[in-house]
């Protein structure tokens, strides 16, 4: 909240600069008026709801509402006729948000305003809604990146934001313990977050969550107990490290599919099963450490870069020992010639090693229950 309140006093000083005058509240027309913005709201108690935009453009700062009325604007709802019932959806005119009081939005509430840049609510807010922040697609500053309040993030809450910065992609890092809920799309085609860490969040069955993301670096889900949601991150190509943990026993159908980037993948969940296309075409010689039992592989779950011959797409990684390593040749038989031509290779990983593994088209290492990451 300290940092949401600088943020506001920063904008506020500018706002004084600009001429922007001191909040006002008519009861009677049920609006706030700053000589800029004109807002319909409506009132319970000290509490206010922003039901309309009247007018107003630039940068929308409501951080002294309740020192200039002895009201607090506490929500946006939905609006009847505008477009998405949206109070602030499709407009281009406003420039930034800083409302720190704000702990409800209504769907779509900033939907496609594609020139809002910064976006600063209250800490306290319990859930990003659908379609809340889709298409901002030059937001540089998003608060709270970090919150113990937030328990959901809705479908298409943040699809395709960021996706017109020029430089990249955006550099919050979201962390969210309380965290329980991911919708379909939620930061699929965006370039937002940079990183995720959700330390609660059990249950991963929308699809699509991050499809064709291209911000997203990291990922943590370390309580996983059910993730069961198609394309989860495919086609994240600039992922380059995933933790997943809990008690998930598979990785869905194309879950790190095209994720190019992808180098480091920890996996303390006992994951069984890889499904077709969970990582295929990951980074060149990516390390994929299994802390439970080797996992059975689906046809295609793990395959070369235009299946060269003898290329190591991916190094699959296992705590095992001499009963569980069969696991391993039930699934994919070893290919003994190419383990021989293996240790030969400078990053062959040494003496742990079990076997090579091949399913035709990639081959993995298998490494012994006392072997770490090193990278």
């Amino acid at each position: 909240m300290k940092s949401i309140r600088l943020f506001c006093a920063v904008f506020a000083a500018v706002f004084a600069e600009s001429g922007f005058g001191a909040w006002t509240y008519d009861s009677g027309a049920s609006t706030i008026a700053d000589g800029n913005w004109v807002l319909g709201v409506s009132a319970s108690g000290d509490d206010l709801t922003i039901t309309d935009w009247t007018s107003g453009s630039g940068d929308l700062d409501l951080s002294s509402v309740y020192d200039d009325t002895g009201k607090r604007v506490v929500a946006v709802a939905s609006h009847p006729t505008r477009t998405w019932n949206a109070v602030f959806g499709f407009n281009s005119l406003i420039k930034s948000v800083v409302a720190p009081d704000i702990v409800t939005l209504a769907n779509k509430t900033f939907a496609n305003s594609t020139a809002i840049t910064n976006m600063a609510l209250s800490a306290n807010i319990t859930s990003f809604s659908e379609y809340a922040f889709r298409c901002l697609n030059y937001l540089r500053s998003f608060s709270p990146a970090q919150s113990s309040s937030l328990t959901a993030i809705g479908n298409y809450s943040f699809n395709y934001t960021c996706q017109n910065l020029a430089d990249g992609s955006s550099d919050v890092d979201l962390n969210f313990p309380a965290l329980t809920s991911l919708g379909v799309c939620a930061f699929s085609g965006a370039k937002f977050p940079r990183s995720l860490t959700a330390m609660s969040l059990a249950n991963v069955t929308a699809n699509e969550i991050f499809l064709d993301n291209k911000g997203l670096k990291q990922l943590t889900l370390p309580a996983l107990t059910k993730l069961t949601s198609a394309r989860f991150c495919k086609g994240c190509t600039v992922l380059g490290d995933v933790e997943l943990g809990g008690t998930a026993t598979s990785l869905p159908t194309d879950a790190f599919n095209g994720c190019t980037s992808l180098s480091n993948v920890v996996l303390r969940a006992p994951i069984a099963t890889l499904n077709a296309g969970a990582l295929k075409d990951i980074a060149p010689n990516a390390a994929v450490l299994f802390c439970g039992e080797a996992p059975a592989l689906a046809n295609d779950s793990l395959s070369a870069v235009n299946g060269e011959a003898g290329f190591c797409r991916a190094r699959v990684y296992a705590w095992l020992d001499e009963t569980t390593s069969a696991s391993w040749e039930a699934a994919v038989a070893p290919n003994a010639a190419q383990f021989e031509a293996d240790k030969t290779r400078p990053d062959y990983p040494g003496e742990k090693t079990f076997g090579l593994l091949d399913d035709g088209v990639a081959y993995s290492w298998a490494i012994a229950v006392d072997w770490r990451l090193s990278v």
